[in-house]
């Protein structure tokens, strides 16, 4: 993976990503979208606390939470034109992207799992 000299950044995260003078970072492509990193150990102990103190899990909401913001940054990574592409010609290119946008993110090395493609509101991958 390609690393910025200076600061050792993956420059697929540079490139996709612009940190504004007041420290505020967003998506190159949608500016209005604004992007934050974070330890997620540390939000699994506040959610297990939230649940302690309520007596309710709320995983399912927590899960259904990131699964809408992933849904929203991989729409804009890619454009309804290139999903469209997909298809046509398989999962293959947009999951290897994916994959490797993980691995520039820290996120490890992401691989697909399972999927329902019948291009209805209720598939998933």
């Amino acid at each position: 993976m390609r690393r910025c000299a200076g600061c050792g950044v993956p420059t697929l995260v540079g490139k996709e990503l612009t940190w504004r003078e007041n420290g505020v970072i967003v998506q190159t492509r949608d500016p209005d979208h604004r992007m934050i990193f974070y330890e997620s150990e540390n939000l699994d102990q506040l959610f297990r606390g939230i649940e302690e103190i309520i007596g309710v899990p709320i995983g399912h909401i927590v899960i259904e939470s990131k699964r809408r913001e992933t849904k929203e940054y991989v729409e804009n990574l890619m454009p309804a034109p290139v999903r469209k592409v997909a298809r046509y010609v398989g999962l293959k290119p947009m999951i290897r992207r994916l994959s490797v946008n993980g691995m520039a993110y820290g996120f490890g090395h992401v691989r697909l799992a399972q999927k329902r493609v019948h291009f209805r509101d209720d598939d998933y991958v």
